[in-house]
């Protein structure tokens, strides 16, 4: 079980970068779900990806400054 759930994490981070890291609902939801957990944030990294990790990381950090921003006011 373990073997096909690495598997099938890897697949679709693999089609997340590589497909669909424009994909603006997409990006949408994870910003919504809180994007990734550590587990999954380190595996990102593994494919040496920048341009696409950025760009899904760049949506996250506009999310935090965005709720700061409401907290401070």
């Amino acid at each position: 079980m373990c073997e096909a759930e690495q598997r099938d994490s890897h697949q679709y981070l693999d089609t997340l970068l590589y497909e669909n890291v424009n994909d603006g609902n997409l990006r949408a939801h994870l910003i919504k779900s809180g994007g990734f957990c550590g587990r999954h944030a380190r595996m990102l990294l593994q494919f040496g990806d920048g341009l696409g990790t950025a760009i899904l990381y760049m949506d996250q950090i506009k999310a935090v400054l965005k709720f700061i921003e409401t907290e401070d006011n």
